[in-house]
């Protein structure tokens, strides 16, 4: 029986509540006008298995980079309603 190993390279996919979570504290800080480091949110840019989503996470990041506040708050709600979940800045929310 052959054994299948995944390649070293794959990047580890984010679960629904690691993907919430980040979105939480993103949303915070752009609601408060807080520096956001990219590089803080990198795992979210491979966060995803489904690729339409990978690119939303993608223009995300673009946007903060840009300080586009309006437009990646904007995203973050996109990501909600794919994601089916809240996004509540300053609250814990559960995840439907």
């Amino acid at each position: 029986m052959e054994q299948h190993k995944k390649p070293e390279s794959v990047q580890q996919v984010l679960t629904k509540e690691q993907i919430h979570d980040l979105l939480q504290v993103l949303a915070e800080k752009l609601q408060q006008g807080d520096y956001i480091d990219t590089a803080e949110f990198e795992s979210i840019k491979t966060g995803s298995s489904d690729n339409g989503l990978q690119n939303v996470f993608k223009q995300l990041m673009e946007q903060i980079a840009q300080f586009d506040s309006n437009a990646a708050l904007k995203t973050i709600q996109n990501i909600e309603a794919q994601l089916n979940v809240t996004i509540n800045p300053g609250q814990k929310e559960d995840i439907k």
